[in-house]
This record gives structure tokens, C-alpha cells and sequence, in this order.
């Protein structure tokens, strides 16, 4: 046994791992079975350089284990036989995990499947990503649509291109984006056979697309939506044009911009901005005088861009009372701060207080701190932060809204977005000086602020200044506050600072081994209200930690990492096996 050779390894593994993922285990057909031993025959054949030997050591494989856990122990066997692991065996083994998972009739099992996938990231495992793309379930569509986009291959692009004729139109125009993002040749002939599929309420997001392709087809039809009948769709083209500077439009956009549809003026008072256009400054003087707000303030800050530095301070004079879309549009003014520093200390109105204190922020502004932290420590579960756009969506504000106990998607977006514009805001503060961003750090950590505690810690690992490392070790000794003493500890194991860090990492990880990983629930489950508790890790902080944790032993390729994540594969729930399996072929690369 010990003189199997690499290959055969390899061979008997990945034919041990066939029916890993059955709940049932069906037994091989004589012919399967014949199949299977001359395969195992020939591969030995072909690594011995003794005929005779090799003949009897096949014959000794021809009781081929028939589900994961025989498939690992065999494994394990040779492994300690040879000493060193055979990396083409592991990944071999994930591989089957994933492939099987992935034709299986239950919905959570294909979409595991492929959140393995994506955290391999292996080229072999295009043929998951593929049958995917037939599954009758759009979830799992639109989950293999988001991997592929991460990998930008020919391969990739195929498999893209099939999903644009996909049933689900979400999925389809997904794909048709992310393929003119890429600039693929194809792509206009594909988007042309969508829209033409497509109901009519979905043409306004054509013109984003149209806009991102550049030829002349493209642009014609672009054109031609300008004078679609629906003024919504005409102010999404006219947007699409200046956002992609598409200047044999200009005369277009500028017999549109005399219409006195609030909708247009609006749209056009942005592209004639963006496009630069002197030509036009009397037609902004006019909508600047509109009485629609937004679209007068998009021609004050046209105006602007065009050098006319007396709308500025029109625009501060609209934030002074109070337009939340004004105080916004002073983030790229040279304006007087301290009107924004006024703004943000209001009391009786919440929303000019956060729009000003934002800007503040855009602005590098320090004044704004206390209000920042502020803002990321939620005391009161009810209340998020939200964003709304003007009339024509060339302005955008955030809000405080007020979410209901209830259970229902409305609530569920409501808490997806604010967390989003959350993580957004303590990413801005890390444009701040050091101790500005540590000070804001600290104060999220100490509040026991747990769903921003792991950004915040990767934030840290990017700085990799001393202040941060020394402040992650400081954490790392945290009374009471398990969830900041894991995450820190294993922040330094990425950082690769001195110290028993992977050896705790792998102790958190083997005591944790059956705890799901990966849960998959509706939105009602997953917004239910929780009192934060810094004593305790609850069920979804701890997937997220365990998780991170996997794929940092996993980068760490060594081989008591690769032990501890098969003894996992081994010994856990079976849907967790399939993210462990993704984790094994990171590590075996």
C-alpha cells in the first residue's frame, strides 16, 4: 500500500468520494462497479514500474469506499503512509462534493454547493456553474451568475452568455450587464433580443445598459428611447447619455431640456452639466428658476460645474433651509463648512443633522465625529437609515426611518440597506487620519456594536500600522467580549504577528466543528429582533467567524490546517460540507 504512487492517490480517491453526498447509499451496478475497478486497475498499471506488484496492489483497491467518511479515512491512511498530502487528491475530493450537490433536487443544497464554488474559485468547477444555469430555481440562477461574475475568463463569458436567455428576466438582465460591463463583443445583439422579450414596464433600465455599450448601434438606440413615450424612460436615457459622455447626443438632449416636464428638466439640467455644455447656460439659468426643487438645484449645480461660482452659494442658501438634496451637493462645493458644522447640530430635524454631518464627513471634516459614532451605534433596532433619490434620480439624500416590529420584506430591505449605508459610512471614516478612524473603532467595540465588529477588524488588518496591531492584541484580551477577542485573535493570524495565534484559531475551530456554517433562511427568519449580549456569540456571528476562520487556516496551506479542515469534512452536518469542501480546495491549491 505504501507504494502507491501520486496518481493512484488521486485516481481512488476521487472515485471513492462518487456517492459522498447520498443520504442514501445506493449500491453500484455490476457494471459500474467493472467500470470503476478497471479504472483503478489501469491507473495503478500506469504508476508502477513493476507489473506484478501492480497487479496485486490493484487488486487490493477493488472494494472502492462508497461515501466521504471511507473516502477520508482512506485518505488519511496513505497520507500517513507517504507523509506529505497529495493536493491534487484534496482538491479532487471538494471537487466531487460540490459536483454532486449541485444535481441534487433540494434548492438549499445547489445553492451551498455553489457557495463553495465561490470560495474555491478553481477553474475546474465550471461544469457546477453551468448546470446551475439550468437549475429551475431562479435563486440558484442568479447565485451562479454573481460567482461568475467574480471570474472574468472566456469560460466565464460562455457560461454567461447562456445565462442572458435565461426564463428569469432578473437573471437575464443581470447577466446582459455584467457582459456589457465587459465590453463583449455580443452584447448589443443580446440586450437587443431582451428588450425585445421584456415587458414594458422593465424599458427604463435598458438605457444603463445602452450606455455602457460603445458602438453606434448603441447610440442610435439610445436616441431612439429619448423619444419613447414614457418620460421616465426618456430621463433614464438622458442620464445614460451624459453618464457615458455621449456627445453626438448633445443636440438632442438640448431640444429636450425646452420641455417644461419636471422629469426632463431635471435629467437634462444634469447632462448639460456633466457634458459641459457652455452652449446651454442660458436654458440652465432658466431651470434654475424652475419650481421643482430638484430640478432647480441639478441646474445651480450645472452651472457650478460650468464656473459660475454665484450658485454655490444659492445651493448653501436651499441647505440653510433645510433641502436635504442642497446639503448633499455641498459635498463637492467650496462651501463654508461651518454652515454644514450649524446643520449637523440640529436637534429638531434629525435628517438635515445626518445629511450635514455626511458631508461633513465626504469633506474630512473631524467635526463630524461625535456624530458619526453616533450614527453607527444603533440603540434602537426600530430605527434605520435610508436613501431616496429626486424626481429624476440625479440627487440622492438619506433619511432616518422608522422600520415596525414586523416581520415582513419591507422591514427585511429596510434593515439590508441601512446596515449596507452603515458599513458604508465607517468605510468613509477610514480616509480620516489614524486615530481619527481608531477613535471611531474603539467606540463601536466598546458599545458592544457587533454586527460592525468584523468590518471594523478588517479595516485594522488593512492599516497593518503598529497603533492598529497593537490595538487588535489589546482586543484580543477583552473580558466579556468573546465575539472582539476571536476576531482579533484572528486578525493577527492574518497579520502574521508573532504569537499563538493559529494555534487558538485551530483550538476555535475544532471545539466549534458541528456548527453550521452557512445558514440559509427566508427574510422573516432572518431579521428576528435580538438583545445584544456581549457575553454570548449568537448563531449567525459565530458561521461568519467560523467560516473566516476556515479560510484563514486555509491560506496558511500547512499541513496541520489541512488536518483539522478534513477532520471537519469528516465529522460534520452535511450541508456543511459543502463550504468546508470549497475551504479544502483554497487550501490545496
Amino acid at each position: 500500500m505504501g507504494l502507491l504512487k501520486k496518481g493512484c492517490i488521486t485516481c481512488l480517491i476521487t472515485l471513492a468520494c462518487i456517492s459522498c453526498n447520498s443520504t442514501k447509499q445506493t449500491a453500484m451496478s455490476i457494471k459500474d462497479q467493472d467500470l470503476l475497478n478497471l479504472t483503478i486497475k489501469n491507473s495503478v498499471l500506469a504508476y508502477s514500474t513493476d507489473p506484478q506488484l501492480a497487479e496485486a496492489e490493484a487488486q487490493l483497491q477493488m472494494q472502492v469506499p462508497k461515501n466521504l467518511q471511507q473516502a477520508l479515512t482512506f485518505y488519511k491512511q496513505q497520507y500517513k503512509s507517504v507523509g506529505v498530502h497529495d493536493y491534487e487528491s484534496l482538491q479532487k475530493i471538494g471537487f466531487k462534493i460540490l459536483q454532486e450537490a449541485i444535481f441534487q433536487e433540494d434548492v438549499e443544497a445547489q445553492l451551498l454547493s455553489l457557495y463553495g464554488v465561490d470560495l474555491a474559485k478553481h477553474p475546474k468547477l465550471m461544469p457546477v456553474l453551468e448546470q446551475a444555469l439550468d437549475s429551475p430555481y431562479n435563486l440558484v440562477q442568479m447565485t451562479a451568475i454573481q460567482t461568475l461574475s467574480k471570474l472574468p475568463d472566456d469560460k466565464a463569458n460562455k457560461l454567461l452568455i447562456k445565462g442572458c436567455s435565461s426564463p428569469f428576466l432578473d437573471v437575464a438582465l443581470t447577466t446582459t450587464y455584467i457582459l456589457a460591463e465587459r465590453r463583449h463583443p455580443e452584447v448589443f445583439g443580446l440586450l437587443e433580443s431582451l428588450m425585445s422579450k421584456a415587458p414594458p414596464e422593465c424599458t427604463e433600465f435598458f438605457p444603463a445598459l445602452l450606455a455602457l455599450i460603445d458602438n453606434n448601434q448603441a447610440t442610435a438606440k439610445l436616441r431612439k428611447l429619448m423619444s419613447h413615450p414614457n418620460e421616465r424612460v426618456r430621463s433614464a436615457s438622458i442620464i445614460a447619455a451624459a453618464g457615458s459622455r455621449r456627445t453626438e447626443l448633445l443636440s438632442d438632449i438640448r431640444a429636450l431640456s425646452k420641455q417644461h416636464n419636471i422629469y426632463l428638466q431635471e435629467a437634462c439640467a444634469f447632462a448639460l452639466g456633466e457634458l459641459h455644455d457652455e452652449a446651454s447656460i442660458p436654458t440652465l439659468e432658466q431651470i434654475a428658476n424652475s419650481p421643482s426643487e430638484s430640478a432647480s438645484l441639478a441646474a445651480l449645480n450645472a452651472l457650478r460645474k460650468l464656473g459660475f461660482e454665484s450658485s454655490t452659494a444659492k445651493i448653501e442658501k436651499n441647505a440653510q433651509d433645510g433641502n436635504l438634496f442642497a446639503i448633499g451637493l455641498l459635498n463637492n462645493c467650496s462651501c463654508d463648512t461651518d454652515i454644514l458644522v450649524s446643520l449637523a447640530a440640529q436637534n429638531q430635524n434629525r435628517n438635515v443633522a445626518l445629511n450635514a454631518t455626511l458631508a461633513l464627513l465626504q469633506k474630512k471634516d473631524l467635526r463630524c465625529l461625535p456624530q458619526i459614532i453616533s450614527l453607527l451605534k444603533t440603540s434602537d433596532p426600530n430605527i434605520v437609515i435610508s436613501e431616496f433619490p429626486s424626481a429624476a434620480t440625479t440627487l440622492t439624500a438619506k433619511k432616518i426611518a422608522y422600520k415596525t416590529s414586523a416581520r415582513t420584506q419591507e422591514n427585511f430591505a429596510l434593515e439590508q440597506a441601512s446596515f449596507a449605508l452603515r458599513q458604508k459610512i465607517l468605510s468613509d471614516c477610514t480616509e480620516l487620519p489614524e486615530q481619527a478612524f481608531l477613535k471611531v473603532a474603539k467606540a463601536i467595540v466598546e458599545a458592544d456594536q457587533n454586527d460592525l465588529i468584523p468590518a471594523v477588524i478588517n479595516h485594522l488588518i488593512v492599516m497593518k500600522t503598529s497603533n492598529a496591531k497593537e490595538l487588535l492584541k489589546e482586543w484580543q484580551q477583552k473580558v466579556g467580549s468573546p465575539y472582539v477577542r476571536a476576531w482579533s485573535n484572528l486578525a493577527l493570524l492574518k497579520l502574521s504577528e508573532p504569537g499563538p495565534w493559529k494555534e487558538d484559531v485551530l483550538k476555535w475551530i475544532k471545539k466549534r466543528k458541528y456548527h453550521r456554517l452557512v445558514r440559509l433562511k427566508d427574510f422573516a427568519q432572518m431579521h428576528k429582533k435580538k438583545l445584544i449580549n456581549p457575553f454570548e456569540i449568537n448563531p449567525m456571528e459565530t458561521s461568519q467567524l467560523l467560516l473566516e476562520s476556515y479560510l484563514a487556516i486555509a491560506q496558511t496551506q500547512d499541513s496541520e490546517g489541512i488536518e483539522v479542515i478534513l477532520d471537519s469534512l469528516a465529522n460534520n452536518e452535511l450541508k456543511n460540507r459543502y463550504a468546508i469542501a470549497g475551504v479544502l480546495i483554497l487550501a490545496s491549491q
